[in-house]
């Protein structure tokens, strides 16, 4: 089935976008914001850095885990864990 910004899915029009690239569909609510995320893959861009290292990723979540994994003495409140 293929739709372009609106599809009818059993009497209900059902909204869509599409990534120019790759045709990857998203649908839903934050199908902008999910496509938009998605065109990183593409782009090989990397917009959140660790500042405490090199390391960039491409998605802010990583970035927390990365500082909690990897530089927890940098976050206030955090209790270390013992080994």
């Amino acid at each position: 089935m293929l739709c372009i910004g609106q599809c009818l899915v059993q009497g209900v029009v059902e909204r869509i976008t599409t990534c120019a690239v790759c045709g990857r569909v998203f649908r839903g609510r934050n199908r902008h914001q999910n496509l938009q995320q998605h065109m990183l893959t593409h782009t090989g861009e990397r917009p959140f850095a660790c500042p405490h290292c090199p390391y960039t990723a491409r998605q802010k979540p990583h970035i927390k885990g990365h500082i909690l994994r990897l530089h927890p003495e940098t976050v206030p409140g955090l209790v270390p864990s013992v080994p």
